[in-house]
């Protein structure tokens, strides 16, 4: 049950250079805390969804796995409750 160990999520937008997505993708396709993973257009380049489990931690993951890179330009955080997983999701497929 996800709401035992984790309080809230956020919503990160990244703007960054190609290759620094690149190398962010690679990074975060493995890591358990992210949920959504996708290059968007846009301001920003890159958006990901993690579940946290405080306002401390959501601070620390953007300090260390984000900020630290030198090729991110900017970022913009949303944060929210636990995210709301559609009971079934099926989509059509043409």
């Amino acid at each position: 049950n996800i709401e035992k160990c984790y309080n809230v999520s956020a919503t990160i937008e990244i703007e960054a250079d190609q290759k620094t997505v690149s190398n962010l993708i690679e990074k975060f396709e493995r890591s358990p805390l992210i949920y959504h993973l996708v290059r968007i257009s846009g301001r920003y380049n890159l958006m990901l969804s993690i579940v946290i489990p405080n306002l401390e931690s959501i601070e620390n993951f953007i300090a260390k796995e984000i900020r630290s890179d030198p090729g991110v330009k900017h970022i913009e955080v949303n944060v929210g409750e636990l995210p709301i997983i559609p009971r079934v999701w099926n989509p059509p497929i043409t």
